[in-house]
């Protein structure tokens, strides 16, 4: 496992274009049409470009998964995928909201800038997206999962498969059979968003949860006798724990389906503790990053 120190979600686009242009042949982040088309013509016995996945979790504090120094959270899936990637310590959001963080990552452009600000709000209409950015490069770009991103105009997917109920849990799980349908027959470089509504509340009912099985913090050190907060945080704990369960499916379809040139991106939209504030808890984000052969452990 290999750690670094700063990312900041807002550029994903910016990088995602340069990564793909070097694929190509072209001069990376200056791709224009024309450059595309040529590269992509030219790629016709041997395309390199890479298929690309970023999955992310839905109000989960950078401090409650094992890579990040948390040893009573159960993050199984995201710790393997640590060991065989890349770590980032310091990956920021540009707001601890759920609408904005989504809008600036799907957009590359800070939620001031491209209108959606306060949360449930629309981006502007002339503001270009990642499906049309990405499309332009050769790829499907495909949402699976929670939106919370308006209008449909700018975010224009090739695919959307929403949320699935799941009996036994609080909240809709991913679509896991479509994505795997989607894995198997995917002829053409893809970019796939998988958009968890885990570990957000509504949380898991724990009963008689134990102090000693959470691990406290600066900001939330004074709660260790609250009862309510406890519970709640076991519940939080334990949805954790279910996100983990997705993630590792998803991590098996991509190993049983996909070549070793994917990118799969994990990160969350923000802290929940810090949530609608500037707190680093609330902004600072895990990020995690494997690429077999091109990402080294």
């Amino acid at each position: 496992m290999k750690r670094s120190r700063f990312f900041t979600p807002v550029y994903l686009l910016i990088s995602l274009s340069c990564l793909v242009g070097l694929s190509l042949g072209t001069s990376g982040c200056n791709v224009t049409s024309e450059t595309t088309r040529d590269a992509q013509s030219s790629q016709s016995t041997k395309d390199n470009r890479p298929n690309i996945i970023f999955y992310l979790a839905d109000d989960q504090d950078i401090t409650d998964y094992g890579i990040y120094g948390n040893e009573k959270v159960h993050t199984p899936a995201v710790d393997q995928l640590a060991q065989q990637g890349m770590v980032f310590d310091q990956a920021f959001t540009a707001q601890a909201i759920c609408a904005p963080s989504r809008t600036q990552l799907f957009t590359g452009k800070y939620p001031l800038k491209n209108g959606a600000f306060a949360n449930h709000t629309p981006t502007r209409p002339n503001i270009i997206a990642v499906t049309k950015h990405m499309r332009s490069l050769g790829y499907e770009v495909v949402l699976a999962g929670k939106s919370h991103v308006k209008p449909a105009s700018v975010y224009d997917w090739d695919a959307e498969w929403e949320p699935v109920p799941k009996e036994g849990v609080p909240r809709d799980y991913i679509p896991l059979a479509d994505i795997e349908a989607y894995f198997k027959n995917a002829t053409t470089p893809f970019v796939m968003f998988i958009t968890s509504k885990y570990p957000h509340g509504k949380y898991f009912d724990v009963k008689e949860p134990k102090v000693e099985d959470l691990k406290f913090h600066v900001y939330d050190e004074h709660l260790k006798d609250n009862q309510s907060y406890i519970k709640k945080r076991a519940g939080y704990y334990r949805s954790i724990a279910e996100d983990n369960t997705q993630i590792k499916h998803v991590l098996d379809l991509v190993d049983n389906y996909l070549s070793d040139n994917t990118l799969f991106i994990y990160s969350a939209d923000h802290g929940v503790s810090g949530k609608f504030s500037v707190k680093d808890i609330g902004l600072n984000v895990p990020f995690v990053v494997r690429w077999p052969n091109v990402v080294k452990p």
